[in-house]
C-alpha cells in the first residue's frame, strides 16, 4: 500500500517544523493527563502508538511519553504501512481494524487516525483499541474538532467523517466507559481537537 498524499507531505517536512509538531502532541497530552488528573501505575509504561506519519515521530512520541510519565517507556508503533518508518524501532506493520498484538498496553496513543478510515472500521479500531488495554489503561483518540459529524460519507482528499455521536452510543451500549474533552491546539490557524478517551 502506497503512502497517502497526507503522509506524502512529511516525506521533506524541515527539521524545525517536525520538532514543532511533536512539540505541540506533547502540549496536547499534558492537557489531556491534567484534566484526568491521570498516572500510569506501571513502573515501565507499556504504549501502542496507532499510526504515524513521520519516521521522526516514533523516537519522539517514546520522549514525549516518558518526560510527561517520568519513567521509562516501552512503545511499539503500529501502522498499515511502514516504508515511510524504516529503520526507526519497533515498528510493526499492522492493521489495526484487527485485533492489536504484543498487549495489554496501560496506553494507546491515536492523533488524527480515524478519518483515514470509513466509520465502520473507526468502530473496529475502538474496540480493538479497548480490548487491548491493561485494566485502568486509557486509550486516547485525537480528532479535528471539524471532522466529525453525524454524516458518514467520504469528505475530500480522502478523508472521513467521524460520527462522534453515534460512537458515544456504541460505547455506552458495549458499557465501556469514556470521556470526551476539547484540547487547546498551540498550532495556529488550527481548529481545536477533541479527544475521546476510553477508560478500562
Amino acid at each position: 500500500m502506497g503512502l497517502s498524499k497526507y503522509h506524502l507531505g512529511y516525506v521533506n517536512l524541515p527539521e524545525d517544523k517536525a520538532a514543532f509538531g511533536l512539540r505541540a502532541k506533547e502540549i496536547e497530552l499534558q492537557q489531556v493527563f491534567e484534566k484526568m488528573n491521570y498516572k500510569p501505575s506501571s513502573e515501565i509504561v507499556t504504549i501502542a502508538v496507532l499510526g504515524c506519519a513521520d519516521k521522526r515521530f516514533v523516537a519522539g512520541h517514546k520522549e514525549i511519553f516518558e518526560k510527561l510519565f517520568n519513567r521509562k517507556v516501552d512503545a511499539i508503533t503500529f501502522d498499515i504501512t511502514v516504508e515511510h518508518l524504516q529503520g526507526e524501532e519497533n515498528v510493526i506493520e499492522h492493521d489495526c481494524t484487527k485485533p492489536l498484538p504484543n498487549g495489554p498496553f496501560d496506553l494507546i496513543f491515536a492523533h488524527i487516525l480515524l478519518k483515514f478510515m470509513p466509520p465502520e472500521k473507526q468502530w473496529l479500531v475502538l474496540q480493538n483499541s479497548y480490548n487491548a488495554l491493561k485494566q485502568g489503561g486509557v486509550a486516547l483518540f485525537f480528532m479535528d474538532v471539524g471532522g466529525k459529524s453525524q454524516i458518514t460519507s467520504m469528505l475530500v482528499e480522502g478523508f472521513y467523517q467521524i460520527p462522534l455521536e453515534e460512537i458515544k452510543k456504541k460505547l455506552s451500549k458495549a458499557r465501556i466507559k469514556f470521556r470526551n474533552m476539547i484540547i487547546k491546539s498551540p498550532i495556529e490557524h488550527t481548529r481545536d481537537l477533541e479527544c475521546l478517551v476510553l477508560l478500562k
